[in-house]
């Protein structure tokens, strides 16, 4: 008899622990971060081994729980996979078969696996790259990384979005932005959509017509923190606002988006943006 209780007391526990964690909202933190690609620098401190334990330290203090990286090289995933332990990735290269005009950049999707499922995801030309129709298609072939996630704690899914657009022709940006867009329309069916990346461009009003729907989430959150620009070169000779995290209305709230800045000399050209979202 003590055993059927004690049974019928651990069951009546777990069901309503279950209820009580099933259909909650979490923070979830979300990053983007271009770490310019590893390779020639005029000075020799711009060199990735000069720069990997900065940025290191960038993800060990904010640990985010989705992480968008861009103008990453195979060397560079190596080290970000030793950088971020627990964490699983998802993403595949643009090649090196289409005339010698650039290196074989990933545009990966990171994430906590102690907190989060892959369903499904892939990496995707954005538009057809043409050689003769750069300024449409863009200087160099432009890919984004998908995935499908389903939050452990809760069981709700999502769609994650990375991609680093054109950074000569508009046009080709807008071109890029409306494939990927597309792609949305095919597969996240309702689901909350994050986009992120490096727009090489501000999110003015024909990039917010190429993706309708969005909203940068700097405009939603609660609290800014940090410099406006999240380009910067290696001496702040590039200031602009051009990398982004676009949420859709399946985001229930911003709670923080904050740009995070560090000394000279810079761990990338371009800052990290990182921002907590309630899913």
């Amino acid at each position: 008899m003590r055993i059927s209780l004690f049974f019928l007391l651990f069951i009546s526990n777990y069901w309503c622990l279950s209820a009580n964690t099933k259909g909650k909202s979490y923070t979830i933190r979300v990053m983007t971060y271009n770490i310019r690609r590893k390779g020639k620098e005029k000075q020799p401190v711009n060199l990735w081994i000069n720069r990997k334990p900065q940025v290191q330290a960038i993800l060990d203090a904010y640990k985010p729980d989705i992480i968008g990286f861009q103008e990453v090289v195979e060397d560079q995933l190596d080290d970000l996979e030793t950088m971020l332990p627990g964490y699983r990735w998802i993403g595949q290269g643009r090649g090196k078969s289409w005339g010698g005009l650039g290196g074989n950049e990933f545009t990966p999707l990171f994430y906590n696996s102690k907190k989060f499922e892959l369903i499904e995801g892939a990496t995707f030309p954005i538009v057809e790259w043409k050689w003769y129709a750069q300024k449409r298609t863009g200087s160099l072939p432009r890919i984004a990384t998908r995935a499908r996630l389903k939050n452990k704690r809760n069981g709700k899914e999502m769609y994650v979005y990375n991609t680093h657009l054109d950074n000569k022709y508009h046009t080709a940006r807008l071109n890029g932005a409306a494939g990927i867009y597309d792609d949305m329309l095919q597969r996240t069916g309702g689901l909350p959509v994050i986009l992120m990346g490096d727009f090489n461009t501000p999110f003015i009003p024909d990039m917010r017509q190429a993706l309708p729907g969005f909203r940068a989430s700097k405009k939603r959150a609660k609290n800014m923190q940090g410099d406006s620009y999240t380009r910067t070169g290696w001496n702040n000779e590039e200031l602009k606002h051009i990398d982004h995290i676009l949420v859709d209305d399946g985001v229930y709230d911003v709670l923080l988006y904050k740009v995070i800045e560090s000394k000279q000399p810079y761990p990338s050209d371009h800052r990290p943006v990182v921002v907590d979202l309630i899913l």
